[in-house]
């Protein structure tokens, strides 16, 4: 029972300190002139759309790094499915979403986590927003 107690705890700080950092990162991004139109924010490292700018937002636990919508060779969204609990009958379908960038340090970013109404959400907007370099579904 502390155990659990214990894992609790952890999980509620680290959602509360996220939380707080990708808050406080979207507001200096804010402050510097970027409009956040789009965000996806339910993940650990949230992603921001500015569609009159043309420009992407990636906020990381060190660093946000901010890119042209030039610079995002292809996106996609890739799905697995894994089979589950002992006797294999709840399968858990994983949902992935895949930017690769004209970024020599950083060339892919991989975000995981996504229900299936927040991948439809995302490959519409992404499909809105990025078309020239859609890899969609």
């Amino acid at each position: 029972m502390i155990l659990v107690l214990l894992v609790v705890a952890i999980g509620l700080g680290l959602w509360w300190f996220f939380g707080q950092h990708n808050a406080a990162s979207l507001d200096n991004l804010q402050a510097s002139g970027f409009h956040a139109d789009y965000t996806l924010d339910h993940n650990v490292s949230p992603v921001a759309l500015d569609s009159r700018t043309r420009r992407i937002a990636f906020l990381g636990l060190t660093r946000v790094r901010v890119y042209d919508y030039r610079q995002v060779i292809s996106w996609r969204f890739d799905d697995y499915e894994n089979p589950g609990g002992n006797d294999r009958s709840e399968p858990q379908i994983h949902r992935e979403l895949v930017f690769r960038l004209d970024d020599a340090e950083h060339p892919v970013v991989r975000l995981a986590g996504f229900d299936a109404e927040a991948a439809r959400r995302w490959l519409a907007t992404l499909q809105r927003e990025l078309p020239q370099a859609g890899r969609g579904r």
